[in-house]
């Protein structure tokens, strides 16, 4: 009998092609309707989804006394975008409150408890920095923009941290990287004006602009269909990146990891929220940002200590 490979619990190799090959061609046709069903469906799950692998790779692997600030700042977070679900504070109000939970985040990161090269402890310190400077300037809405379009990406670093531990899953990391850079094709192809992009619909371009910067879309029609087949092919990548591959690593499954209880939680929230998305959908993703953002926020200091710091515990497999 062969050995069991890194992946050996999620779909065989040809199939996770042809999964990624099926959602490339939706992506290009299609980009808006696969972009909207995908976050109705599997937006709330994803999160939860990777919250339980998160929790469960590496929870034992930094003091307590780390994970609390970081906890609480995230928490204050969930309070401002739940004020602005309900409309006690402007829109505003939610996004200055991302930047400065992410410069927060970063003073704990440079302030961690643990053994961390001072080189680590400085950038951290500088990004800090960096992100007050943008609240200062007013400039908060393309950092975040951009913050949440790399955020689909993550799955590349907590995979080449699985990498970095055990050779054996230098396999799963090539073949994530190979997906991952899929987005990053149709992008510049797109950028480079080739043909094979639909134009932009009126409803596609209203969409596209509350995901990129204002003034990337002065690019041409084209372009913005690129754009947007490339942010659908990311988000799609990183839902079937963390609800399915990144589990199998750990020789189970999402729903395993999970637990029977919290399973049927998250079908009975999903499919209310995919309802509410289908009723109001901008109101949808203001409450589906809660949970959204603390996730997306949880994961910038764990990927800045597993890929620059050196935590003095040992990691949990």
């Amino acid at each position: 009998m062969n050995r069991a490979s890194p992946l050996s619990l999620s779909p065989p190799l040809d199939r996770r092609h042809g999964e990624v090959l099926l959602l490339l061609t939706l992506a290009l046709l299609m980009p808006v309707p696969l972009y909207l069903v995908s976050l109705a469906l599997f937006g709330l799950p994803h999160v939860i989804t990777e919250l339980a692998y998160i929790s469960h790779r590496y929870r034992g692997r930094w003091p307590w006394r780390w994970w609390i600030p970081i906890g609480l700042t995230l928490a204050c977070q969930a309070v401002v975008r739940t004020g602005v679900w309900l409309g006690a504070y402007p829109p505003d109000a939610g996004q200055i409150a991302d930047l400065a939970t992410l410069m927060v985040l970063a003073i704990v990161m440079g302030l961690a408890p643990m053994r961390l090269a001072w080189p680590a402890r400085l950038c951290a310190l500088a990004m800090a920095v960096g992100l007050f400077w943008l609240l200062e300037q007013g400039q908060w809405l393309i950092a975040l923009l951009i913050l949440s379009m790399l955020h689909n990406f993550t799955p590349l670093g907590l995979a080449w941290d699985l990498a970095r531990e055990n050779r054996q899953h230098l396999p799963m990391f090539r073949t994530f990287a190979i997906y991952f850079s899929l987005p990053v094709v149709v992008a510049m192809a797109g950028y480079s004006g080739h043909e094979v992009f639909l134009h932009t619909s009126e409803s596609e371009a209203k969409l596209l602009a509350q995901q990129i910067p204002h003034s990337w879309l002065a690019w041409g029609e084209g372009q913005q269909g690129a754009l947007m087949s490339a942010l659908a092919l990311a988000q799609c990548l990183h839902y079937l990146a963390v609800m399915r591959w990144l589990p199998a690593t750990a020789r189970t499954t999402s729903v395993a990891m999970m637990g029977a209880k919290l399973v049927w939680l998250t079908v009975i929230a999903a499919s209310i929220l995919m309802v509410y998305f289908w009723i109001d959908y901008g109101r949808a993703r203001q409450l589906y940002g809660i949970a959204a953002g603390f996730h997306a926020w949880l994961e910038w200091p764990i990927l800045w200590m597993v890929l620059i710091g050196q935590p003095s515990g040992q990691p949990q497999t």
